[in-house]
């Protein structure tokens, strides 16, 4: 799943440097707390973007994450998109907590599954 800050670009123009940096490490902690939550895996942020995977990590028999290496079932894809939805609902919901300071709005954030 793909994320980012809408009306990022603009935001970026009329503020400093630092306050850039500080906005997306405020979101980016925040969301950052809810993977473990949702068992999804953060693969990268670039710039606002904010990448993650549903279905690539499974428990072994000592209760530990690994990276799984079978072939998912049906069943198991279905589970790991479900992961990835609800993931990006609360997301959206953590990021409205979050305000731009240009504006005094919450930040507002787009996904693609």
């Amino acid at each position: 799943m793909f994320t980012d800050i809408v009306g990022f670009t603009a935001f970026s123009k009329e503020c400093t440097p630092g306050q850039v940096m500080s906005l997306l490490n405020e979101l980016f902690s925040k969301l950052d707390a809810l993977l473990d939550k949702h068992n999804v895996y953060k693969v990268e942020t670039a710039g606002d973007c904010y990448i993650i995977c549903g279905g690539l990590l499974d428990e072994d028999e000592d209760g530990f994450q690994t990276v799984s290496t079978a072939s998912p079932s049906h069943a198991a894809k279905i589970k790991a998109a479900r992961r990835a939805l609800n993931f990006a609902v609360e997301m959206m919901r953590v990021a409205a907590t979050v305000i731009l300071p240009n504006t005094g709005k919450p930040v507002v954030l787009r996904a693609g599954l």
